[in-house]
């Protein structure tokens, strides 16, 4: 063999090991990113912050919009540093209430995603303003956030527009388009909502719609009474009587056990806000929370979010409260009226709302 060809042979040679090595480059996955980088410290809704790959600031380390002002009580002038805010530390537990709802949806797909996502906006308060949006999670202290943003946006209330807040709300923060709505929830907005623990959340209900002074429904109450209480039928006169606990907590799971796996929003969104699973109304699993807050740590979530939005906390409503013994309290001794079989089924019904949010359930701890 000539020293032409034998030269011409090992340079087609390295050619075809350096273009092998490239295409093998290519088809590698990219290295892994450290949790630092990977997850960014705000959370956008609907789809992700289009500019997630930079990373944002965190609320406490020089974000100016969201500093506390002067005047609110939560501010240590005497001490501002990042490290040492003392919101720093609950930051950590908002973070881990958001991990253990995207975890939820990930795994419950089919039951937890939305497709009729115009439906939730309809339960979505925006104040453009202080780019702010609050999904309302009925008996979770709506009454008190709606009195805040209504009190930020300059609206002094009175006793007569506190007793319809929600319709004042509506007139004040009135349902935007979808198209602005998908701008604002991709804007640097703070989207928030108030878990609450279902079986409290039912208790609530029935002793403000049912059981006290609203007459909330009426034309319900029959159908809640025939089907469930023993001895009465279709003939039987009622005379006006009240649907017991039970009969109500029943009603309500019901409704919701042969919504759930069904097509939305022809089923879930007919049922009344006030029983409605907080996952259907407020979809977390479409809509990227920035803070999930709680009724259970209310102190808390209140100061966090104040220092988050940058405003002071006015002083919140007083209404709907519990007289005596809180709502919390009263919980076991109204589920003692059911049985371990009923019991189980209105947890089958509210059991998303438990997983997502972190709520337990021991049968023991209502009999």
């Amino acid at each position: 063999m000539s020293t032409a060809r034998l030269l011409a042979c090992m340079a087609m040679a390295v050619a075809v090991i350096w273009y092998g090595s490239g295409i093998q480059h290519q088809l590698l996955p990219p290295p892994l990113q450290s949790a630092a980088t990977d997850t960014p410290t705000h959370r956008h809704a609907l789809g992700g912050d289009p500019r997630a790959s930079t990373p944002q600031p965190a609320p406490t380390q020089g974000n100016p919009t969201a500093r506390p002002p002067k005047n609110d009580p939560t501010h240590d002038s005497a001490n501002t540093t990042a490290q040492s805010h003392p919101r720093e530390g609950w930051e950590t537990v908002v973070r881990g209430r958001l991990a253990r709802v995207a975890e939820v949806c990930r795994k419950h797909p089919r039951d937890l995603m939305r497709f009729d996502i115009y439906g939730v906006y309809k339960s979505l308060t925006v104040d453009p303003t202080h780019h702010i949006i609050y999904c309302r999670n009925a008996k979770a202290g709506t009454t008190s956030w709606l009195s805040r943003l209504l009190t930020w946006a300059g609206i002094s209330l009175t006793n007569t527009s506190i007793n319809n807040i929600h319709k004042v709300a509506d007139r004040i923060f009135p349902m935007v388009e979808q198209s602005k709505m998908m701008e604002q929830l991709r804007r640097s907005a703070v989207a928030f909502t108030v878990a609450r623990h279902p079986f409290d959340r039912l208790v609530s209900a029935y002793r403000n719609k049912i059981q006290g002074d609203e007459n909330y429904k009426t034309y319900l109450w029959p159908d809640m009474i025939r089907k469930y209480r023993k001895g009465v039928n279709n003939g039987t006169v009622l005379d006006g009587s009240i649907p017991t606990f039970r009969e109500f907590a029943l009603f309500a799971s019901d409704e919701v056990l042969r919504c759930l796996g069904r097509a939305r929003p022809s089923c879930l969104q007919m049922i009344d806000v006030h029983w409605q699973p907080h996952h259907d109304r407020c979809a977390p699993c479409n809509i990227k929370y920035d803070v999930i807050a709680k009724m259970e740590t209310k102190d808390e979530d209140e100061a966090y979010l104040s220092h988050l939005l940058g405003q002071p906390l006015p002083e919140p409503t007083k209404q709907n409260a519990a007289s005596g013994n809180s709502t919390s309290s009263l919980t076991k001794s109204f589920f003692a009226t059911l049985s371990r079989s009923e019991r189980q089924q209105v947890f089958e019904a509210y059991k998303y709302d438990f997983l997502m949010f972190g709520y337990s359930y021991n049968d023991e701890d209502f009999a």
